[in-house]
Formats: structure tokens, C-alpha cells, sequence
């Protein structure tokens, strides 16, 4: 894939599917979960390539239910400017968060600001 707009897409793709959003200390974090290292590295090339974000990648080693080794690609100093590019996270979901200093319940956020479906962490469901 080389045209940026092909990019682009994958990486929110793989994010939508593979990722999660989560709140640590009022800041959102991106992870994406991935089971082979070339898709991590890949994803965590074109992060800072396409979007111009550090990431880190952690290899986990598989323990009790998930057996063999995963990835974690992570991007925490701008999780937020990641999920806003990538169509994760609603402008308004950011004020409510600022306003209540917290976390709104599942079912709040995704009726009042229409996120996205994340697999961990802020898991919300379509606006009705």
C-alpha cells in the first residue's frame, strides 16, 4: 500500500478492529492488539509516517486462555489526536469527558456523541 489515503484507511481500520481506546489519568491511550510482529511494526510505521505519532510496541507472551506471543502497539503522548484523525473519538465525547472529569457510562456516550465501536476500554455502541 503506498498512497497515503490507502494509509490512512488501514490504519483506522486496524485500529477499529485490533484497538482500544483508554482513559489513564484523563489522557486517551490508543492500543492495538496484534498477533504477528510485522503487522505491529507496520502499523506502528505508518502511525508515525502517515500521522506523525510516536508509538511504542510491547511483546506480550501468551499466559492461561491466550497461548503464543502477541503485540501491543500503544500511543500515548497523542492518543487523542490519533483517535480524532483516525474517526475513533467524536469532539464530543472529548467535552463531556472535560466536563465530567471522568468516563460517561457505555450506553451515555455512545447515544449523546456517536463513537465508534472499540473492542477494550471506552466501549460504546452506535447512536440509535
Amino acid at each position: 500500500v503506498t498512497k497515503p489515503c490507502d494509509r490512512k484507511s488501514e490504519v483506522a481500520a486496524t485500529l477499529r478492529f485490533a484497538g482500544g481506546l483508554h482513559i489513564v489519568s484523563g489522557r486517551i491511550v490508543i492500543e492495538a492488539e496484534l498477533d504477528t510482529g510485522a503487522a505491529a511494526r507496520r502499523l506502528r510505521t505508518d502511525i508515525n509516517e502517515v500521522f506523525g505519532h510516536p508509538s511504542e510496541l510491547v511483546i506480550v507472551n501468551g499466559s492461561g486462555i491466550r497461548r503464543g506471543t502477541h503485540y501491543v502497539v500503544r500511543v500515548i503522548k497523542d492518543g487523542e489526536a490519533l483517535a480524532r484523525q483516525t474517526g475513533t473519538l467524536s469532539l464530543a465525547l472529548r467535552s463531556l469527558l472535560d466536563a465530567n472529569n471522568n468516563a460517561p457510562p457505555p450506553e451515555e456516550a455512545g447515544r449523546r456523541t456517536g463513537i465508534n465501536t472499540v473492542r477494550f476500554g471506552v466501549t460504546t455502541t452506535a447512536p440509535k
